[in-house]
């Protein structure tokens, strides 16, 4: 209801001169869409979203490939090397905007600092600033903090890969590369549809970053289609292209070459040679690098943070001097107490509702085979395209038309409406692939009904895919502030992300840097730290319900 009574309402309000507040209205046909189409910006913002989507499909998904198949060696600390990856999807779309400002600032900023150390004092680095570098310079961003997720999912698809199969090529004399080519990679099919799947959507509704560091500037030179819609509130209909792809599992068992390399192991003849110590200490010199230069941002982060402004001059000078006083000051300037609390009961109420409506609604699409099922599990699938902005002024009077208040509580409904898509996806394909149906005759034998079949036996197996559920969809909900900046006007009521816009001038004052990366480390410091507890369960979760199934 929340979906297909706003689109329909949309389209309605689109050949109409519905203005938004006069509740009367009249129609004017296609009027609307020859005044858009006759806009000079148009042009320019659909090219802009089209190359944002093109590079951040493309590149970032073969970042996060390569990542994987590192993540995915025979070497320790792997789950380190996971987080590490994984901790800037962590911040909300504002603060990392904050923190590559800071980075592209030019003259002072990281990037420039280091560039001046190593001598190329006459390089430009008016990145945002710059026609030529300032699509390039957000689209680098993105990718940078949404790698995790990809890799994540990549690295839960080359989990499932069969090692009878990877066994069975070894011995029959491929090598690493035809093992790749042949058998990782095509295993990965359902992976590579996530993931660019995902990157699609999320590239054609960018909103955030184009917002937060250049509001579309210069000269609408990043100006993106989605963020040139919420600017001008222009509603108009929503093309979706939806692709698919279709892959063929080929099972080799090949018992007698396993027997042969158990007899091989059994008498010695498998020993770690020295090109296998070289191979692993070459993953772990990748890795580190990479995670270095993953975490340059945030380490820059902490480090300017716990600095006095007078020190603020050189960001490439680490931890240099301890002082708390920015976090006290940031402390008192988003009211953080009553922030974390809001965000707290926000996030924890959506994500508990998540859970339950989502987990509910994936058990029967997920048991019952029939063509209904299979329409609404194509149906809710298509909730993940529409992005939630769009329909916001028709949901907003749905809201008033049932007579629901216009609270700080508000927001709930829109946080459980854009989430059940994805969550739905998760759990369907969790039960399918990762509860045995034969517990399930099992009570039905025993006389258990439907309903308690699911309470007593499917839903405590949900664990792991339910720790996947919340905490992608608990670090959206904590990390959103658009539908917090709509519905939330009190100061009081404001959660974390929605405080953190009384920094927003604090770009322009080198002088409260500092405070203002101590707000960042505050605000992404509570899902940092369950994270870190959670994220044992996460991979697991990833790799039934969203690879599997």
């Amino acid at each position: 209801m929340f979906w297909v009574f706003p689109i329909l309402k949309l389209f309605q309000y689109s050949i109409t001169d519905y203005n938004g507040y006069v509740q009367k209205f009249n129609y004017v046909g296609l009027s609307n869409f020859k005044t858009l189409f006759h806009e000079e910006i148009l042009g320019l913002s659909v090219r802009n979203t089209l190359i944002y989507t093109f590079v951040t499909v493309i590149l970032g998904n073969i970042v996060a490939l390569a990542i994987a198949f590192l993540l995915n060696a025979n070497i320790r600390a792997k789950g380190l090397y996971r987080s590490a990856f994984y901790i800037p999807t962590l911040f909300s779309a504002i603060v990392v905007g904050f923190i590559w400002s800071y980075v592209y600032m030019p003259d002072e900023g990281l990037i420039a600092s280091f560039l001046h150390k190593i001598g190329l004092n006459g390089v430009d680095t008016n990145f945002l600033g710059s026609y030529d570098k300032a699509l390039y310079s957000i689209i680098a961003v993105d990718i940078w903090k949404n790698i995790g997720t990809s890799t994540i999912i990549f690295l839960a698809g080359l989990q499932t890969v069969p090692m009878d199969l990877i066994e069975a090529g070894k011995i029959d004399g491929a090598g690493r590369w035809k093992l790749v080519r042949f058998i990782k990679i095509p295993l990965l099919a359902t992976s590579v549809t996530i993931n660019v799947t995902l990157s699609v959507i999320n590239g054609l509704k960018a909103f955030d970053y184009p917002f937060v560091m250049t509001n579309g500037g210069p000269g609408h030179v990043d100006q993106h289609a989605y963020l040139r819609h919420v600017q001008n509130g222009v509603h108009r209909p929503v093309v979706r292209q939806s692709f698919g792809a279709r892959h063929h599992l080929v099972r080799a068992h090949h018992r007698h070459h396993r027997r042969l390399r158990l007899y091989a192991e059994q008498k010695g003849d498998l020993r770690m040679t020295s090109a296998t110590l070289a191979k692993r200490s070459f993953t772990h010199i990748a890795l580190l690098a990479l995670v270095f230069v993953n975490l340059v941002p945030l380490i820059i982060v902490l480090s300017s943070s716990l600095r006095s402004p007078k020190n603020m001059t050189d960001p490439l000078n680490w931890f240099n001097e301890f002082t708390f006083a920015s976090f006290r000051s940031a402390f008192t300037r988003m009211h953080f107490p009553t922030a974390l609390w809001n965000s707290v009961v926000l996030t924890g109420v959506s994500v508990v509702f998540v859970v339950l409506l989502a987990a509910m609604a994936a058990y029967p699409m997920a048991r019952i085979r029939s063509r209904t099922s299979k329409f609404l599990y194509i149906f809710f699938l298509s909730g993940l395209v529409v992005p939630g902005q769009m329909v916001l002024i028709p949901i907003i009077q749905m809201i008033k038309s049932f007579g629901i208040p216009m609270n700080q509580y508000t927001p709930i409904l829109m946080f459980i409406t854009c989430s059940l898509p994805f969550s739905t996806f998760l759990y369907t394909g969790f039960i399918r692939s990762g509860v045995p149906e034969e517990l399930e005759e099992a009570a039905h034998i025993d006389g258990a009904g439907m309903f308690r079949r699911y309470w007593q036996i499917v839903f405590p197996l949900l664990l792991p895919v339910t720790v996947s559920v919340v905490i992608t969809q608990g670090v959206w909900i904590w990390n959103d502030y658009f539908f917090n900046m709509v519905f939330i006007t009190k100061t009081l009521a404001a959660p974390l992300p929605v405080a953190m816009l009384g920094f927003l001038g604090d770009q322009q004052n080198p002088a409260q840097w500092n405070v203002l990366f101590a707000a960042c480390i505050l605000c992404a410091l509570p899902l940092l730290l369950a994270f870190l507890a959670l994220q044992k369960y996460f991979v697991g979760g990833m790799t039934v319900g969203a690879v599997k199934g």
